[in-house]
């Protein structure tokens, strides 16, 4: 699973703790950002304005917590684009999008 995100974002393999990465998902700008949470089950990334947590449960459940404190953000829009996008990199997974602010 780790695989499907990593490239569905852009972020190389290598990648690690506290290192630049630039998101590139499919249907969003692009995001500038630093990885600040790895683990085998969870990547966190953060940018100057938006906080990005992708968790893959152990019940093959895949989640994401998009906390986006841009001005005029459209939650509802950015919760359907996010499980919209998740569903494509987990098909056998249930997919949850969740924005928090």
């Amino acid at each position: 699973m780790w695989e499907r995100f990593s490239g569905a974002l852009g972020i190389p393999a290598e990648a690690g703790l506290d290192e630049g990465v630039r998101l590139t998902p499919e249907g969003f700008e692009p995001v500038e950002g630093v990885i600040d949470y790895l683990s085998p089950s969870f990547l966190g990334v953060r940018s100057d304005d938006v906080l990005y947590r992708f968790i893959h449960a152990f019940t093959g459940d895949s989640m994401i917590g998009h906390h986006d404190f841009r001005p005029g953000v459209d939650k509802e829009a950015a919760d359907a684009a996010w499980s919209a996008w998740l569903r494509t990199c987990s098909r056998e997974s249930r997919a949850v999008s969740r924005h928090g602010r």
